[in-house]
Order: structure tokens, then C-alpha cells, then sequence
């Protein structure tokens, strides 16, 4: 009489179907790649919230960082000046009654916005650069910036997901120093802290004088799944059907 075989020291390998199963779970838990793209005009942002900076107070009113403000779908905002001088100003851009602090352009400062100014405080440097660091990680943001000065600038925008730098980009001004627009957006939305500053500055004492306008934020607005992850589960779901199709038609020419 044959022995049976011990199925407890058997190890059956796994089959194919399993296989192609666990590969497309796996890449759908995986999260899909980041790709981080400059955007060089409000309209390119296609922004869908945005935080306003007169709920910090009136014209001149002193910030100390770090300070808090909310967007208008709730996401919380803490901004802090550089490490060496954690102070700033609330400046309202002329004109304004009955007086205000920054002056007006035709584009992107325009009279009655609200702006945060990194300023000069009287140490002879500026406070600058300004960190922003979101509630809830997004998908884009951007804003108007300009440096103290009627001379050319250039400044630049830094995107963090947590500690890690998601990269920078930078926007150089015309020669008469007027805003410039910096932007940036990701495909997933893992970004949690963006950073302005000035890089140059030809007419400026420091580069820690300058001022941002409204944050404009493109954020998540439902639960839907990324295009890349339904893409990587139809991929691994379609193989999972073929391979047990397959195993089926051999099955059935054994019979």
C-alpha cells in the first residue's frame, strides 16, 4: 500500500491567477509617481480655493510666526518669516482708505487686496523668505509676488511633501520690478509646504523685502481615484482575467 503523501511539509507553489492578483493590488496600493510642473499665470492653476489675507487684520498690523489663517474651504494655513526674524506685516495695497501700506499695479497687486509683507524691519534685513504650510496636502498654489524695488527681481517658489523638496522653479521680473506670478502643481496631491522667496534682487538692499498676494490653491474636491491608479487596477485586473481564461481552456481539453 502506497503511503500518502505528508501535506503538512508540502509547499505547493503559487498559481499564476494569484499571482497576477496580488501584482495589481499591489500596484494600486502603490502610490502613483509625482510630477511637479511650474505654472506661470493664475488661469494655468485652475484653482478651486484660495486664502485671504485680511482675516490676519488691518493695514500694518504685526504678524509673528508662526500665524494662522484658513482658506475658504477650511484648509488650514500657518505661515512663518525666516528662522533669524519671525516677524512681518499685514499691508494693504493702495489705494485704500483711509491709508494703506503697499503700492498698486495694474496687474496682480491691484488696490484693497490684502498682502503679507516679509519687511525691512529696521535690522537692515528683511524677514523673507515666507513658508506656508497647509492643513491638508493639495495639488497646486501660487500667488503674486514682488520684491521691494523698482528694479528687476527674480523669485522662486519651493514645494515640500513633508521635509522632502518636491522642487522649485523661479520667475524673473520686468525691469521696472513689477508682480510676477508664481506657481506650481502636482499630478498626485502630496503637496503640504511651499516656500517664496527672492534669489536676486538688483535694486534691493537685502532679499528679505518683498510681498505676497492672495494664495490661490488648487485643492482635492472628491474621492475619486487618480486616472494613473484605475489605469494601474484595470491593468492588473484585465491580466487576472486572461490568465484564468486560460487555465479554464486547458482544464476543459483535459476532460
Amino acid at each position: 500500500m502506497k503511503r500518502s503523501a505528508d501535506r503538512s511539509t508540502t509547499v505547493r507553489p503559487m498559481n499564476s491567477g494569484a499571482r497576477v492578483l496580488l501584482v495589481g493590488c499591489c500596484l494600486v496600493c502603490s502610490p502613483a509617481f509625482a510630477s511637479l510642473s511650474q505654472v506661470l499665470t493664475p488661469g494655468g492653476l485652475g484653482s478651486n480655493d484660495f486664502t485671504n489675507w485680511a482675516q490676519l487684520g488691518g493695514d500694518e498690523t504685526g504678524l509673528a510666526g508662526p500665524f494662522s489663517a484658513t482658506s475658504a474651504q477650511s484648509i488650514g494655513v500657518t505661515g512663518n518669516f525666516s528662522a533669524t526674524d519671525n516677524t512681518g506685516l499685514v499691508a494693504v495695497v493702495c489705494p485704500a482708505t483711509p491709508t494703506c501700506t503697499w503700492g498698486p499695479t495694474t496687474t496682480g497687486m491691484v488696490g484693497g487686496d490684502t498682502d503679507i509683507w516679509a519687511f525691512d524691519n529696521g535690522s537692515g534685513l528683511g524677514t523673507g523668505p515666507i513658508t506656508l504650510s497647509l492643513g491638508t496636502s493639495i495639488l497646486g498654489a501660487g500667488l503674486y509676488i514682488q520684491g521691494d524695488t523698482t528694479s528687476a527681481y527674480t523669485a522662486a517658489i519651493q514645494a515640500f511633501s513633508g521635509s522632502t523638496s518636491l522642487g522649485a522653479f523661479s520667475v524673473t521680473s520686468d525691469s521696472d520690478g513689477d508682480p510676477v506670478f508664481l506657481g506650481l502643481k502636482d499630478t498626485s496631491a502630496v503637496i503640504s509646504q511651499i516656500q517664496f522667496s527672492l534669489t536676486s534682487c538688483a535694486g534691493c538692499s537685502n532679499l528679505g523685502d518683498f510681498a505676497v498676494d492672495t494664495l490661490l490653491m488648487t485643492d482635492v474636491t472628491s474621492t475619486t481615484p487618480e486616472p494613473s491608479s484605475v489605469l494601474l487596477f484595470g491593468g492588473g485586473m484585465a491580466g487576472l482575467a486572461w490568465t484564468l481564461r486560460r487555465r479554464s481552456s486547458k482544464h476543459g481539453r483535459r476532460l
